[in-house]
């Protein structure tokens, strides 16, 4: 059976994920293994870019490390693992205010974001 390794040193720039240690990694390994489970890698920009589709589409303001299961699903369609017509469920955890930097990152194009005040926005708006 497969068993979890520790990693070294972390490459993620994910806050939410940056654990280097195992954390009931076995008990996972063994569970996803006994119903059939897989699981498949993401990159930190796919789950960027997931963060901020959940934003946009749903108004679900996640932490990066919250938006890893739909980056998972969408890797796994990509790669033919499920079908468009299944049923899925993600668990999206953990809110955005926990990574205010991420928040920063996603909104860094949009000008009304950097409206902070009346004063700014009416100036803004004419």
């Amino acid at each position: 059976s497969k068993r979890a390794k520790a990693v070294p040193k972390s490459t993620t720039m994910i806050s939410g994920l940056q654990v280097a240690s195992i954390i009931d990694g076995d008990e996972t390994i063994k569970a996803c293994a006994a119903t059939g489970g897989t699981g498949v890698l993401v990159s930190d920009e796919q789950v960027y870019d997931c963060q901020q589709l959940l934003a946009a589409r749903e108004g679900i303001y996640a932490e990066p490390a919250g938006a890893v299961a739909l980056a998972g699903l969408r890797r796994a369609l990509e790669n033919g693992e499920i079908q468009p017509n299944e049923k899925a469920v993600c668990i999206i955890t953990g809110s955005g205010f926990k990574d205010a930097a991420s928040t920063d990152e996603m909104i860094k194009n949009n000008p009304v974001s950097y409206l902070n005040s009346v004063g700014e926005m009416e100036k803004y708006l004419g």
